[in-house]
């Protein structure tokens, strides 16, 4: 008796785990790997596209780029004028929760960001000054110090519709 119940749990077992050794009715497996269910829609990761003027005055280089996170986008701005414009186009995906503007600038006087229905400007964004490890620094200028301005696109502006902002920045008006 000792061994019978040993014995019974281990076929019990096989009989779970090895189920075509104990049936005859073959089980149909996917060609192409699993499949998922009808009813799951994946998630694709949002893929951007950019136009600027990659030169400004005087030869000075630009640069827009995208970096993707789980629920977020960093849009980091490099202006060696100080003074651009720009489209971000959504390509692919969906807008992220989370959607920041950084502006690698000695200064911020100007800023906004459109949708093409509406804008909003600096005045009435959430912009920070931040060092290159993301604190948070004191006053209005960057003159000395390493590091950007953050500015958090409201999601009010986002939605699946909008495939298109459109951003411009000076970092001192000059006059």
């Amino acid at each position: 008796m000792n061994r019978l119940v040993p014995t019974f749990f281990i076929l019990c077992l096989a009989a779970i785990l090895m189920p075509r050794l104990f049936s005859k009715i073959p089980i149909p497996t996917p060609k192409d790997g699993p499949v998922e269910p009808s009813f799951f829609e994946p998630i694709l990761k949002p893929k951007f596209n950019f136009e600027y003027r990659k030169k400004g005055p005087h030869g000075s280089p630009n640069s827009i780029e995208a970096k993707v996170a789980e629920s977020s986008v960093v849009f980091d701005v490099k202006s060696g004028s100080g003074i651009g414009s720009g489209s971000i186009k959504l390509k692919e995906g969906n807008w992220p929760k989370k959607v920041l503007v950084r502006l690698h600038l000695r200064g911020l006087e100007g800023f906004s960001v459109s949708n093409g229905k509406k804008t909003i400007q600096r005045s009435d964004l959430n912009v920070r000054m931040l060092d290159p490890e993301g604190n948070l620094l004191e006053g209005k200028y960057l003159l000395k110090n390493k590091g950007y301005y953050e500015a958090i696109v409201p999601s009010s502006l986002l939605g699946p519709e909008v495939r298109e902002i459109q951003i411009r920045w000076v970092d001192f008006y000059r006059g």
